[in-house]
């Protein structure tokens, strides 16, 4: 009866379980980012995330666009997307 006891029960599969991504952490992220230099590479900065952190990031990314506080570049279709920081004279009020 011990024996069973002393065995290591198996492995949980949690691969069920989705990560909780905040968006206020996604925002601080990118501004924090952007607090170190003027622009960034998105996939430099972001790339090592899984996707879900990375789309909650895009979300971010567009919440910071609609306060004017960020735009970016992207030369081509799936080419890298360049973060820019929006100049204090041209953010807009509103929203």
């Amino acid at each position: 009866a011990l024996g069973d006891l002393l065995t290591e029960p198996p492995e949980v599969d949690l691969s069920h379980i989705r990560p909780t991504v905040s968006l206020e952490r996604r925002l601080r992220a990118v501004r924090d980012a952007l607090l170190r230099r003027s622009d960034f590479d998105f996939e430099e900065e972001f790339g090592g995330e899984d996707r879900l952190t990375q789309a909650v990031t895009v979300f971010a990314l567009l919440e910071l666009y609609r306060k004017g506080e960020v735009t970016w570049e992207q030369g081509e279709c799936f080419g890298p997307i360049r973060v820019k920081k929006m100049a204090p004279s041209s953010i807009h009020k509103g929203s």
